[in-house]
């Protein structure tokens, strides 16, 4: 049996993982009606048993990213269903801020950088433009080496419903 667990930030590489035959999501009938709330927060849960067999250890707080249009509505809706199966919710972070801190962990930016992540899914084109700086931070101790520290700034986004995959098909 394959799972595919992908990320909420579509800018970020999947992953595949192989799951023993034991493992199995909390199941329920098929024959009830359930509101979307809860098979959010049912989704949710098995996600996190997912990844607490792959990785072998409980977790503990979550992080959720969501596209920068969703409205207040949307985004309670999301911290209801983490705690509606008692997940403990660290943080909603948009999305292009998500992406932008992934890209930054990776590399060395010396001068001011901009960056423009286009995102065509079947509905939206979005583009989200973030900054990226590495300075040097003096440390205590003058025998050691200074670290370096990248600044992530999420400057905007841009979001266009004509220039969708569907409509441009």
């Amino acid at each position: 049996m394959r799972v595919s667990c992908v990320s909420t930030t579509r800018w970020t590489s999947a992953k595949v993982y192989q799951v023993h035959d034991s493992f199995s999501c909390s199941s329920f009938p098929h024959d009830w009606n359930y509101s979307v709330e809860l098979l959010r927060a049912l989704r949710l849960d098995c996600t996190r048993e997912l990844a607490s067999s792959i990785e072998g250890e409980y977790v503990r707080g979550e992080l959720v990213t969501l596209p920068a249009y969703s409205t207040q509505l949307q985004r309670q809706r999301i911290i209801d269903a983490t705690e509606v199966v008692s997940m403990k919710l660290v943080t909603l972070v948009n999305d292009g801020t998500a992406c932008a801190v992934k890209y930054a962990m990776t590399g060395y930016f010396p001068t001011r950088e901009f960056h423009m992540n286009y995102d065509s899914s079947a509905t939206t084109t979005r583009a989200p433009l973030a900054a990226f700086h590495t300075t040097a931070v003096p440390t205590i101790n003058k025998f050691a080496k200074p670290e370096s520290i990248t600044q992530t700034t999420s400057l905007g986004s841009g979001l266009d419903t004509l220039a969708s995959e569907t409509e441009l098909a």
